[in-house]
């Protein structure tokens, strides 16, 4: 097992250095051939191709797994992944070194150190609490990074699901649908980890593929952060400090959960498309265009919430053409390539969409179908209602005329984690409890759980004066773009982990315009009002009160360091995590025996053409306690008789605990 994560790996990373390569030299290609003044493309910082590399490689190897799996394949570790990967690596070696030339001229070890001397010393005080916060982060991280479970949702979804493709053995997509089950339509994550876990069964190296999104996610917005002016280097400790206090963040990032992969699409997405500013003529946006117009498909097929942010890409699509320059001419040939890359990216990763639509009447699956379109799926089946959605995340009592504003200021300043903390010192002082009932009258039903990924930096993105607004037409149109990404997200179910992107680019751009001022040792805004200096105060009050609590947080965690668990034992740890649940949370997750787990394990395949086990009756958190196998709650006798029975072995836990072989002749 530690031979195949290791090899497994390598050629991920290959793939990804590779993908990057072919970027970072095709758009210093393209900026040369354009004769581009700027050097956003004749000399492109690393960030941004490291980025649509890691997106290039996450759709390849999802589109790949959905692909095989439609055959009924299951891709498993043998020879050819390490013959693949050496070949990639020699195939790919100039266009790697050439890279490795543009990321050291701006990486250098020299520049780094002349950086960080050319900070201001005056703010020290606030340059060590930040210094101090960024390691508490780091180390929360890096504890939830070492747990296979740190998120309920991933016991019924998310990483649930990418268990039960790396065990689908010989039976393809449509059986599986056929037995009555089925994935959620943005689905493409959880292909993409089941690739992983069918070469490894490593579930630590899913989560480090979340650690190294984010990461990206955070090297991405410094490049944004460079883009301006006058950046002093307190402001990058500071955004970094920011970000990771989002409760979003802090919470989802190394689970089983799939948003900092849609984080990381998204922010590319942006930023690739804002690129294509940079010239006129239509030839060139096409070739810009291409790669944020694929990866928004990408990012819409892994989670339906990245619509709002495909419509108004694909506005701001047709504004860059329609306003761009047709003096030469359309080159055809290049708008081939981008639609049949367009095309084939539909069929793939639509297919699971169509597979919804024909067994669950419902391409929206596991959601219902928004209510505009429910007329079109009158007998579709869905897990989740969005009315119950709503009434649990979305704020109440704001008329809707005011909802996306109300929002977004109720989540910019933080009033969802005040209104947490009124509620547990609810019984102490007399202020407390006023404070939660106030805020419980427009907050959202489940408290602190889905309104918590924004920072009150966000509204010094809007502080520029009408002299810098005017200057910075570039800067209007991005803010234009994910203000209105941010209106329909606004109209729609607004738990902000699906407004991750947005809130952390306008975080970004706020850090960046508001004053801090080298002469004062510590007014951080001497020339501003007392109004601004008062948010400004708050804001950085809050990502280090919001650092705090997630280190806070770990204690409702698993123990890595009891005794028990060390060799590593990922079953014990997510029994742990599912007791502290249940006792925290009120929930009834149930845990099979270990009479059970033996059991199931002497049953375990030797090879990948026996038949595909299946756990019938069994809960979906069964599923991490079991080394292979499916799990499904119920199955019909009309499913049973539909399904090729020649593929599959049926089981089932008796009244006294114990595995059996289930009668295919029973009805459940």
């Amino acid at each position: 097992m530690i031979v195949n994560s290791a090899v497994t790996s390598a050629n991920l990373i290959i793939i990804w250095i590779s993908a990057s390569a072919y970027v970072s030299n095709n758009l210093k290609a393209i900026g040369k051939r354009f004769k581009l003044e700027s050097q956003a493309l004749t000399g492109l910082m690393p960030a941004t191709t490291l980025c649509i590399g890691a997106c290039l490689t996450y759709s390849f190897i999802a589109a790949l797994n959905i692909t095989t799996h439609f055959f009924g394949e299951t891709i498993t570790f043998q020879a050819w992944v390490p013959i693949l990967t050496l070949l990639i690596l020699i195939l790919s070696r100039n266009e790697i070194l050439k890279f490795y030339a543009e990321f050291k001229k701006y990486f250098r070890i020299s520049q780094l150190k002349k950086f960080w001397s050319n900070r201001n010393k005056k703010n020290s005080i606030l340059e060590k609490i930040l210094i101090l916060c960024l390691l508490i982060s780091i180390i929360g991280i890096s504890y939830r990074l070492c747990l296979p479970v740190t998120w309920e949702d991933m016991l019924d979804q998310y990483f649930y699901d990418s268990l039960q493709i790396s065990r689908l053995g010989n039976i393809d997509l449509d059986q599986y649908y056929r037995l009555g089950q089925g994935f959620r339509t943005g689905s493409a994550a959880s292909f993409f980890d089941a690739y992983i876990l069918q070469l490894t069964d490593s579930w630590f190296i899913p989560r480090a593929a979340r650690l190294v999104s984010l990461i990206l996610v955070i090297a991405i917005n410094i490049e944004i952060l460079s883009t301006f002016k006058d950046i002093s280097p307190i402001r990058y400790l500071l955004q970094l400090v920011v970000i990771l206090s989002l409760v979003d963040i802090w919470t989802i990032s190394v689970s089983g959960k799939h948003d900092i992969y849609i984080c990381l699409l998204e922010l590319t997405t942006f930023r690739v498309a804002m690129l294509s500013q940079l010239d006129k003529s239509i030839n060139f946006k096409i070739r810009i265009l291409t790669y944020p117009l694929f990866i928004g498909i990408v990012s819409m097929f892994s989670r339906l919430s990245s619509m709002a942010l495909l419509i108004v890409l694909l506005i701001y699509i047709a504004h860059q053409i329609l306003s761009s320059s047709f003096v030469n001419g359309i080159n055809w040939k290049l708008v081939l390539i981008p639609f049949l890359l367009i095309s084939a990216s539909i069929i793939i990763f639509g297919y699971i969409c169509l597979l919804n639509y024909i067994y669950k009447d419902n391409p929206f699956y596991i959601v219902q179908p928004p209510s505009f379109l429910r007329d079109l799926f009158p007998n579709a089946q869905y897990v989740y209602d969005l009315k119950f959605w709503r009434y649990k995340y979305n704020l109440h009592n704001i008329p809707r005329i005011f909802y996306p504003f109300a929002v977004f200021l109720y989540s910019s300043l933080g009033l969802e984690q005040i209104r947490y903390f009124a509620f547990r010192l609810s019984d102490i002082p007399f202020i407390a409890e006023n404070t939660y009932q106030l805020l419980s009258k427009v907050g959202p039903a489940r408290l602190v759980h889905s309104i918590t990924g924004f920072s009150p930096f966000v509204l010094f993105a809007f502080s520029r004066s009408q002299k810098e607004k005017l200057a910075s037409k570039s800067i209007n149109k991005n803010l234009l773009f994910i203000i209105s990404w941010l209106f329909i997200w606004s109209i729609g179910i607004t738990y902000t982990r699906a407004a991750l992107a947005s809130s952390i680019l306008l975080t970004t751009y706020g850090i960046a315009e508001f004053k801090l001022h080298r002469s004062d040792k510590y007014r951080l805004l001497g020339a501003f009002s007392i109004i601004k200096k008062s948010f400004i105060i708050y804001a950085i009050i809050s990502a280090i009160l919001f650092t705090l609590w997630g280190f806070t947080n770990l204690r409702y965690l698993p123990n890595i360091f009891k005794y028990s668990n060390i060799p590593y034992d990922r079953s014990k740890l997510v029994e742990e995590y599912i007791v502290g649940l249940n006792k925290n949370q009120n929930t009834n997750y149930l845990l099979p025996s270990n009479d059970f787990q033996a059991s199931w394990d002497n049953y375990k395949p030797t090879s990948a053409n026996e038949k595909t086990m299946i756990l019938v009756g069994a809960p979906t958190e069964f599923s991490y306690f079991m080394s292979h196998g499916l799990t499904m709650l119920n199955i019909s006798t009309d499913q049973l008789s539909n399904a090729e029975l020649s593929e599959i072995h049926l089981y089932k836990v008796n009244s006294e605990n114990k595995l059996i072989e289930y009668n295919k002749s029973e009805d459940l």
